[in-house]
């Protein structure tokens, strides 16, 4: 590496990391911190923990803070290279712009890198992570919620789940509830203390005891106990009817944003499986796409943050963070609009996840090549 590519990625870099520090404190106050008072004050929770879960909620903020501050961190590099001269130092000793913005671009392909691997695995794993702290320190407030999950077939509402607990790791749910539905309506209700899933049968079976009801309209008001002899409900039989396993139960207790993007495959593959709306199998492909999008945008956003930032010797850092927030907010803005398009099905997901990053990589593109004249 030549002496001047280290030092324009070095000027970078401190400008970066100043970006960093100041988009991170900005997302930190309008979205974490009003949760970390609410929990200390509210729920009670204890400060230690509730100040882990409050530095949980980093990884994912990072992903949206670097493009941002790649932005800032070279337009502000290059406004001061400008401002002393040093720009016109460079072209005069023979050193073309397109020469001076390539350590930049290496610089922000090494940042998209980094993004893609915090918001595809940091992101989600600290998510459960929060989650399961969250969960656990309000149940000690007495406000935990039970699971509810719901089944279709074939468009029809076909089973509900609502369980006390879900150990997907150990493949169990404990205080299970399940309703069958039919034409649409309650016909049969179960009380299952312990369900278990056994993968290798790809299966459910009951155990400690279910008992059951008929809730039909005009039923007989009668309590059944399965698996006696003269029983109407088969336990058995209606364990087999629950084709949903631990990990389609846990992934609709779950966001999209909360998985990594094999997870996402898989749950696409589920409500695809399930014959799940068009717009709920949208609506995770739409993240998947747009998490490799949204970490593209730190090379777009270098793009036009160099040329922005040849200024005239007077401009201030000050001018420099402005036209950065405005940047910013166009393109969030624009990447939120499309999002909803791409998840109602009116454009495709990957029009719709990449299109931000194509208007601004063009506008990027021009304004270099202008800057290169």
């Amino acid at each position: 590496m030549k002496i001047l590519d280290r030092y324009i990625i070095a000027s970078v870099t401190g400008s970066f990391l100043f970006g960093v520090a100041m988009f991170m404190a900005l997302l930190l106050a309008l979205e974490a911190l009003p949760d970390l008072i609410q929990m200390i004050t509210q729920y009670n929770v204890p400060v230690g923990k509730a100040l882990l879960i409050f530095a949980l909620a980093l990884p994912r903020m990072m992903a949206f803070a670097f493009p941002m501050s790649v932005l800032l961190g070279i337009l502000l590099a290059f406004n001061r290279m400008s401002a002393e001269s040093e720009m016109v130092a460079m072209r005069a000793g023979g050193v073309s712009f397109m020469r001076i913005v390539l350590p930049t671009l290496a610089f922000a392909l090494v940042i998209t890198g980094i993004t893609y691997l915090i918001s595809d695995r940091f992101g989600p794993w600290a998510g459960e992570k929060a989650f399961e702290l969250r969960r656990e320190a309000l149940k000690q407030s007495s406000s935990d919620k039970p699971l509810a999950f719901l089944h279709e077939h074939q468009g029809a509402l076909d089973y509900a789940i609502i369980s006390t607990n879900l150990d997907a790791k150990k493949a169990e749910m404990r205080g299970v509830s399940i309703i069958w539905y039919k034409t649409g309506k309650p016909a049969i209700f179960l009380s299952v203390p312990l369900a278990r899933w056994h993968e290798a049968e790809k299966r459910w079976t009951f155990e400690g005891g279910a008992t059951g009801h008929l809730v039909y309209e005009h039923a007989p008001n009668v309590s059944l106990t399965p698996n006696t002899p003269d029983a109407d409900i088969d336990a058995d039989n209606y364990a087999l009817r629950l084709k949903a396993s631990p990990f389609e139960i846990e992934a609709q207790q779950k966001k999209p944003e909360d998985m990594t993007s094999t997870q996402i495959q898989h749950y696409v593959e589920l409500l695809v499986n399930g014959n799940a709306n068009a717009r709920q199998v949208n609506k995770a492909i739409m993240e998947q796409k747009r998490r490799l999008s949204i970490s593209f945008a730190s090379l777009v956003m270098a793009l036009i943050a160099a040329p922005l930032g040849l200024r005239s010797h007077r401009t201030s850092n000050a001018v420099g963070m402005g036209i950065s927030l405005l940047l910013i907010f166009a393109y969030y803005f624009l990447a939120q609009f499309l999002k909803l398009f791409g998840e109602s099905g009116q454009i495709s997901t990957t029009m719709a996840a990449w299109l931000p990053n194509i208007l601004a990589g063009t506008v990027g593109m021009g304004l270099l090549w202008r800057a290169n004249r």
